[in-house]
């Protein structure tokens, strides 16, 4: 049983995987790569399917909040056992474990995919006798958007929606973490019904001054005029990206409005720029 203590309670078996395969799993090799992963990227996989069961706690003591994460592994974890793990990957595929049913799939890829070759974050489209695979190199981890082709919101905040807006109208980019708001060349799309809140302003915009650009007031929480040079990312979160948008267009403001910590969008000309 392998164990990690924390103040934060996500992202634990991560760190655990991380701590097998630089201790556990340092000294296994294989002696030729007749497939198109790498060695940590097997050994990931490899550690993954064996995975027994997480047990997750929390740990109150004197006013302070730790997180207990426990793995356990099913035997053997050698390099007999890595070695016939390997020699089930068929030659030229990439070998990626299935969160949800925890099991290894094998995708075709006569590119000879390995992941360092590629950018983080960048979208890769690999190809099995079922079709087209997308997947997005966020290594060690790769995400399937295949049945989606959405890009995932904590992706763009990581990455920046530039990468995905400027690139690609194929795919939408998720600007709410819940996923009910999109990002893409023909606009702001949104599952979300954007309802009044109650009978205060909160989120509404204003201008003192006709055509000046540094008299913008949103409304906060607190009911309060809150000056603005550019719209807070969590209200477009909250109240909704395309109110934001139907706002400003109607209003022919030159205002715009955070999407990720580094990038804000023009939602008059639909651009993304830099804050930096």
């Amino acid at each position: 049983m392998l164990t990690v203590l924390s103040d934060n309670f996500y992202d634990h078996t991560d760190k655990l995987i991380d701590y097998t395969l630089n201790n556990t799993l340092n000294n296994i090799y294989f002696k030729k790569n007749h497939t198109s992963n790498n060695i940590r990227s097997l050994k990931y996989v490899y550690i993954k399917s064996k995975i027994l069961k997480t047990l997750q706690t929390k740990i109150e003591n004197d006013n302070t909040i730790l997180y207990k994460t426990e793995i356990e592994l099913k035997n053997p974890i050698n390099q007999d056992d890595f070695v016939e793990f390997i020699d089930k990957v068929p030659p030229n595929n990439y070998c990626l474990f299935n969160e949800r049913l925890k099991t290894v799939e094998y995708y075709l890829n006569e590119d000879h995919f390995i992941p360092e070759d590629y950018d983080y974050g960048k979208v890769i489209e690999l190809y099995n006798q079922n079709g087209k695979k997308i997947i997005i190199n966020d290594f060690p981890e790769m995400i399937d958007i295949t049945e989606s082709r959405n890009i995932p919101y904590k992706i763009c905040q990581k990455y920046g929606y530039e990468k995905y807006f400027n690139n690609s109208s194929e795919y939408l980019c998720e600007l709410d973490p819940d996923g009910n708001q999109f990002l893409s060349k023909n606009g702001i799309h949104s599952n979300k019904l954007n309802e009044p809140y109650s009978d205060s302003y909160y989120g509404m915009v204003k201008n003192l001054v006709k055509n000046k650009k540094d008299n913008f007031f949103i409304c906060n929480k607190k009911e309060k005029w809150q000056k603005i040079t550019i719209i807070p990312n969590n209200y477009g979160i909250v109240i909704g990206f395309d109110y934001y948008e139907r706002l400003i267009n109607e209003n022919k403001w030159h205002l715009s409005i955070l999407i990720s910590p580094f990038e804000s969008f023009d939602l008059l000309n639909f651009q993304i720029k830099s804050v930096f």
